[in-house]
């Protein structure tokens, strides 16, 4: 199936994190911020690589000297003191001190941040905007050099939300609410991943951050508060009325309809969006049409049942869906 320009299979990004050092352009590196709780923590992490490299070099010049060293007369006492004590003191007191300093530079002080919930799901985000009113799945805009602050929580089992591009790493915790600031500098897309194992599709639980102009972020912003279109021709008629006879809407919700459910992604702006089944597939009609009528064949394990449709139902329903833009 092909995939989205610029998308690889989830477990070829989670591959290419793990190595730290095997990136390209299109590759989520914590090794290339942009932001500036990303560019605090990479000056962090070179500083303990240096004082890590620093001791280790240490240890194995004196481990040599004890091993091939000329014998000479001392006192093993101030080996002990100074080798033991006295050195990993010092460096652990550096580390205390830019840990410490990196921590105070990146904790949100923002007094009128954005606010963005997210919520993770056994396999997807769902994502709302309480300031502007509306919900969304899988994908979230943020307007660049604004403050942002997430309010991370898990209806279910463990999650991990990390963005390496914005220094972003915080677990989803049943019951708890974890909070975070950062912001973007570069208008782009920034793809993350859910980082704690929280099932048979972990690695398939794609995140996308797409960062705007202000401008850009307010058009998105107005486009989502919209109800859904009402259908105008007799097969997307066809189509609303197949989803609400498939019991879609117990699941999901359309605003502006009679579709109120809440233990699924919101559909009402389906079509705006890049991906399906959080970013397992690109959002054209044919990937919507397969992932409808075998979303297991797609992202096994998934919460979604595949429809039971004709090939003419599932058209009109595939003509209803595709007016929600």
């Amino acid at each position: 199936m092909k995939r989205l320009s610029g998308v690889r299979p989830a477990w070829s990004l989670f591959l290419l994190w793990l190595t730290g050092c095997v990136t390209t352009d299109q590759t989520p590196s914590t090794l290339h911020p942009q932001g500036y709780v990303a560019a605090e923590m990479l000056t962090l992490t070179y500083i303990l690589l240096a004082l890590g490299g620093i001791g280790f070099a240490v240890f194995i010049a004196v481990l040599a000297y004890g091993l091939w060293g000329k014998p000479r007369g001392g006192n093993l006492h101030n080996w002990i003191i100074w080798g033991g004590i006295v050195f990993p003191a010092i460096l652990l007191a550096i580390t205390y001190f830019f840990t410490i300093s990196t921590l105070r530079a990146i904790a949100g002080t923002a007094d009128d941040p954005l606010i963005i919930e997210v919520v993770g799901n056994q396999y997807w985000w769902q994502v709302s905007y309480p300031e502007f009113g509306f919900e969304t799945a899988n994908e979230i805009h943020i307007p660049i050099n604004r403050p942002i602050q997430l309010e991370l929580k898990s209806a279910d089992v463990y999650h991990a939300f990390w963005l390496p591009e914005l220094g972003i790493k915080r677990d989803l915790v049943p019951g708890t609410t974890n909070t975070y600031q950062f912001s973007a500098d570069v208008a782009k897309q920034y793809w993350g991943l859910c980082s704690e194992f929280c099932g048979i599709q972990h690695a398939n639980m794609l995140l996308l951050v797409i960062g705007q102009e202000q401008a850009d972020f307010d058009q998105w912003v107005a486009n989502q508060q919209q109800d859904a279109p009402a259908p105008t021709t007799e097969l997307t008629q066809r189509g609303y009325d197949i989803y609400i006879d498939a019991q879609c809407a117990l699941c999901h919700t359309i605003r502006g309809t009679e579709s109120a459910g809440n233990t699924a992604p919101d559909l009402t702006h389906l079509n705006s969006r890049l991906t399906l089944g959080a970013g397992v597939t690109r959002n054209s009609i044919g990937s919507l049409g397969g992932w409808v009528a075998n979303p297991h064949g797609i992202k096994p394990g998934v919460l979604m049942p595949a429809a039971q449709l004709t090939g003419e139902e599932l058209n009109a329903l595939l003509a209803y869906l595709q007016t929600l833009r």
